[in-house]
């Protein structure tokens, strides 16, 4: 058993002031708690390191480029036994995660929220989807399907110390690449069953929908350079399992797109629609 004074949570930032408070307010709670919260900024223009300087417990600046060397920096001096980063524009669900760090079973190096919930940027409830089991993580690997959120997933330090932490030669999927490794390394991972522990927030600014051809093309590449492999019954079978766990979620996406949204033009198995006009835009989910 962990509590929340064992977990730091890193968020990286780069002039996305208008989407960071949400973010932070919903992390106070774990660091009243205890828990520790580093922001890690490029450069900002807009108020967002001194928005960050108010509400974390610890604040960085590193140069602009890659937010995976930000995520790096903030994890390489914290403090905490279990490490995670979120997005400047998701959220964690505070007391929900304080029920995971007190479930976690030992031995588990890796934990991830079974559910994830999709938010709009006023935070009206969307859609959800539930995560593949961890048996199923390189099976659905192998066709560049990431089946760990990062956006709740909690890692123990040495897991990042073992890896060397993220990638930098990747730029919008080393996330992927990270949990691949850490899975071929025979760290073992928990699927934190409901409710979810995170929020992802959707707007037309984020890379996952500006930049959709190259992150696929960073995961396949990930898949390459890592040597992934599964039979292709294995593979069958955790697509199989993925999407009938999903078929009442892909029905209510459909539904709440339409009433959010007015429209239904869907692309991968877990995508908002890439363009509304009922959708505002905002600063990148990758923002560094």
């Amino acid at each position: 058993m962990i509590t929340p004074f064992d977990v730091t949570i890193i968020v990286p930032t780069l002039n996305c002031r208008s989407t960071l408070g949400v973010t932070l307010e919903s992390l106070l709670p774990l660091v009243r708690a205890g828990a520790e919260l580093i922001v890690v900024d490029s450069f900002s223009t807009d108020g967002t390191a001194e928005l960050g300087r108010a509400l974390a417990s610890r604040w960085l600046s590193v140069p602009p480029g890659n937010m995976y060397s930000a995520i790096n920096a903030g994890m390489r001096v914290a403090r905490g036994s279990w490490l995670s980063y979120l997005n400047a524009d998701d959220i964690l669900f505070p007391e929900t995660v304080r029920s995971a760090v007190q479930w976690v079973p030992d031995g588990v190096d890796l934990f991830y929220s079974g559910t994830v919930e999709y938010l709009d940027l006023e935070g009206r409830f969307l859609h959800a989807f539930r995560m593949p089991m961890p048996c199923d993580i390189l099976p659905l690997a192998c066709d560049a399907i990431n089946a760990v959120p990062p956006q709740g997933a909690f890692f123990r330090r040495q897991v990042f110390d073992q890896l060397g932490g993220f990638r930098e030669t990747f730029r919008l999927a080393a996330d992927f690449d990270f949990f691949i490794r850490a899975r071929q390394r025979g760290f073992r991972f928990a699927r934190f069953p409901r409710p979810a522990l995170a929020g992802i927030r959707v707007h037309d600014g984020q890379y996952s929908h500006r930049e959709t051809a190259a992150h696929q093309a960073e995961a396949r590449r990930a898949v390459c350079e890592n040597e992934v492999k599964a039979s292709i019954g294995a593979r069958l079978c955790a697509h199989l399992r993925f999407r009938l766990r999903n078929l009442d979620n892909y029905a209510l996406r459909l539904i709440r797109i339409s009433m959010i949204c007015g429209g239904v033009t869907l692309s991968r198995c877990m995508d908002f629609p890439t363009r509304s006009s009922h959708q505002r835009s905002g600063p990148p989910d990758h923002p560094a």
